[in-house]
């Protein structure tokens, strides 16, 4: 969880962790009253940081709504993140969908692009 001056501000977390494959995927969250603050760009760089580092993690995957949400594909591709290969883009429907024609856009990071 972050916290800012003690109050929830959102939360960095690795998921659908591949101990084999030594993969896991990165998912983050901010409360809107802490956007554009670095606070995104810095949690995720930490927890990018401790999967490779601590953990041994080989890759790290994650996505984001290409239209909806471009700041949080900002802050993937400033750590290094990019395209992933094994994934294209995938329509987003349903509750996701808040901008005509978004795709969820896959990206990834190896450890030995990661600084």
């Amino acid at each position: 969880m972050l916290l800012v001056e003690g109050k929830p501000a959102g939360c960095c977390i690795l998921k659908k962790i591949d101990w084999q494959q030594r993969e896991a995927e990165l998912s983050y969250w901010l409360g809107v009253e802490y956007w554009g603050k670095g606070l995104g760009s810095r949690a995720a760089w930490l927890m990018a940081d401790a999967a490779f580092r601590i953990l041994g993690m080989r890759t790290l995957n994650a996505h984001y709504l290409k239209l909806a949400n471009a700041p949080s594909g900002k802050i993937l591709h400033k750590l290094g993140f990019t395209p992933d290969k094994r994934r294209g883009d995938l329509k987003a429907e349903g509750r996701f969908l808040r901008e005509s024609g978004d795709v969820w856009t896959f990206v990834a990071l190896e450890r030995e692009a990661f600084s």
